[in-house]
């Protein structure tokens, strides 16, 4: 998270900037990076994959904003910030709760006798509903597709909660992403669900809008000499 003198003074090359940050190696081994701008009252999401790319949206990361600049007192415990496609208004009580249009519904692939649901949630997403989650079978999907759709497969649990895993455009394999919840939400089109990712759990409430509910936890803080 950088807020906006960062993003002012490095605005020519966010994306080198980002690369050397998300580094695995000589960086913080990030999934990308949010950067904190001023926009009509409220507060702007910029956000960059780790591969330097530029990201219209992130469903967990808007979270992770929202709790930055709420900690900073920035901003009140309810209200509205932004990305750049669309405004979020959000909610602070025990836990962040932030409310998103549906996802448009793109089409069905046909991947063997599989259903792929095809849908935009700010990006573009394709789901595939599997008995058991294996990591070289989504990417193998995410490869077919053209590396064009953040690519999940969802396996519902005996408990009848979801659990999820995603491979996305310009980050990879991640352990949470909260756009592919709000696809999936907008597929099944249930009152409320469960989703479990690698890395925690969010609750997912859906009406004429997806509404996703989970905490966030700072890791770290400190200086990073660019």
């Amino acid at each position: 998270m950088l807020d906006e003198d960062i993003y002012t003074t490095y605005q020519n090359e966010l994306s080198e900037l980002v690369k050397k940050i998300s580094d695995p190696l000589n960086g913080l081994n990030t999934d990308g990076v949010i950067f904190v701008t001023k926009y009509l009252d409220s507060y702007k999401m910029v956000y960059y994959n780790n591969d330097g790319t530029y990201g219209k949206m992130c469903g967990n990361g808007i979270r992770c904003f929202i709790d930055y600049l709420y900690k900073n007192k920035k901003i009140p415990n309810k209200g509205t910030v932004y990305s750049d496609i669309n405004c979020i208004d959000y909610e602070i009580d025990d836990s962040i709760k932030t409310t998103h249009k549906k996802a448009e519904f793109l089409g069905i692939y046909k991947y063997g006798r599989n259903n792929v649901y095809l849908t935009n949630s700010g990006v573009l997403h394709a789901t595939m509903f599997v008995d058991k989650i294996d990591v070289k079978s989504l990417k193998r999907l995410y490869d077919k597709l053209e590396s064009k759709y953040n690519t999940s497969f969802v396996h519902k649990n005996e408990n009848g909660e979801y659990e999820i895993l995603t491979y996305e455009v310009g980050a990879g394999l991640t352990k949470a992403c909260g756009t592919a919840a709000i696809s999936l939400a907008s597929i099944l089109n249930l009152p409320e669900i469960k989703v479990h990712y690698q890395l925690g759990t969010i609750i997912v409430k859906t009406d004429e809008s997806v509404h996703l509910k989970g905490f966030t936890t700072s890791v770290c803080f400190g200086e990073y000499q660019y």
